[in-house]
């Protein structure tokens, strides 16, 4: 374990035995906690060969399983959760924008991105039984379909890539690949930010590049893992109560976008989960929702789309007057420690960065 990683941890522990997490609950117990869960995967779903490679992650952890968590451990987290604070649902922090009916203290909204199968799987049994409501966003152009996210996409062809060199974004020159996976974690860790900052088009065509030859095996495995939730199966989360937000049509970097590709990806997936569910869709999720993806711009475009309710992933704590365009969520995994979960939801992270 590095020195900066027993540095950090050291400083949680400290920070939670020393009453720290207590004093910032307290003093932010007004303001609403947003988390951001992506994948649920089943206890015996296996970890990969790069289960010991960290890239920037602060936990141990396996690279390509950096959005799941466990359920059991998801279950562990709900009860620190349901224990700390209040779990109220999307609209009823829409009843507090809208309609100025108030939020309980320590109130706190799950919400899910992408709109994978194990969502309805193995999420939503736990929340149900533990009484605790969700809102869960949906990529509306993957519903239902065999395919992969662009940045798991990406991941999967750099790790099964078996050509002596690596093309590279932006015009770089080709490079060659080691086989070793932590290497390799690395490498598309890299890309992926990488590509994240290319215009839409750009990250495409290189995305094109790397499809000259199928998946290996594996992909049968990754596809389990990343599936989709199909239309009926949305539906039938929204009939056991939860709430269904858009995620975009195609999941891009909204920033990357021209104003009318930005203005589809977010009317075109409004309408097809209106259309499919019946009922109005007031939230978005931005997709990837850093400092970077979220602009003046964007929120104007998503305004005039007519979304009521916003969430980037800053991991900022909410201000007391809530932005309904610009709400803040915190990120959450699993392979988090005690002390690490505690920091997390006592909005101890961003006051350490």
């Amino acid at each position: 374990m590095s020195l900066r990683e027993l540095s950090k941890r050291a400083i949680l522990a400290g920070s939670r035995r020393a009453g720290v997490n207590w004093c910032l609950r307290t003093a932010l117990s007004h303001r609403l906690l947003v988390l951001c869960y992506h994948s649920v995967i089943p206890d015996d779903c296996p970890e990969r060969p790069c289960t010991k490679c960290v890239v920037g992650l602060g936990e141990r952890a396996c690279y390509r399983m950096r959005d799941t968590i466990k359920v059991g451990e998801f279950r562990r987290q709900l009860a620190v959760i349901c224990r700390l604070f209040r779990p109220v649902s999307a609209t009823d922090v829409l009843d507090h924008l809208e309609r100025g009916r108030p939020l309980p203290l320590r109130a706190v909204l799950l919400t899910f991105d992408d709109g994978f199968r194990n969502n309805l799987a193995c999420a939503a049994p736990v929340m149900l039984r533990m009484g605790v409501p969700a809102l869960i966003c949906v990529v509306t152009d993957h519903v239902g379909k065999p395919e992969l996210l662009w940045p798991q996409e990406l991941d999967e062809r750099i790790f099964n890539w078996n050509h002596a060199k690596l093309p590279m974004p932006g015009g770089q020159a080709d490079v060659v690949l080691s086989d070793e996976p932590p290497d390799r974690c690395r490498v598309a860790d890299r890309i992926r930010q990488f590509c994240k900052r290319l215009p839409n088009q750009e990250k495409i065509t290189y995305l094109n590049r790397l499809r000259q030859d199928p998946l290996s095996a594996e992909e049968q495995w990754i596809r389990q893992l990343y599936a989709f939730l199909s239309w009926e199966e949305i539906r039938e989360l929204d009939r056991s109560g939860f709430k269904i937000g858009s995620h975009t049509v195609t999941h891009p970097i909204l920033t990357t976008l021209s104003p009318a590709h930005l203005a589809a990806e977010l009317r075109n997936s409004k309408a097809a989960i209106e259309r499919e569910l019946q009922k109005p869709c007031p939230c978005l999720a931005y997709p990837n929702g850093g400092k970077h993806d979220v602009s003046p711009e964007v929120v104007a475009a998503a305004r005039n789309a007519g979304y009521r309710m916003a969430f980037n992933l800053m991991g900022r704590p909410n201000p007391e007057r809530l932005r309904p365009l610009e709400i803040e969520r915190v990120s959450m995994s699993g392979k988090l420690s005690e002390d690490g979960l505690y920091a997390r939801l006592n909005g101890l992270i961003p006051w350490l960065s």
